[in-house]
């Protein structure tokens, strides 16, 4: 019993994880696209 609670944690802890990954990898494109174009402008 107890090692299931503990393996319902584990995967509940490893869904979050992967949900903040989802959320922060477009923000870095964003970001790396957004430092491109300043340099594009900025840049002759």
């Amino acid at each position: 019993m107890r090692e299931r609670c503990l393996q319902s944690e584990l995967d509940q802890v490893r869904a979050e994880a992967a949900q903040l990954r989802q959320q922060l990898n477009p923000h870095f494109l964003f970001n790396a696209i957004n430092t491109v174009r300043y340099f594009v402008r900025t840049e002759p």
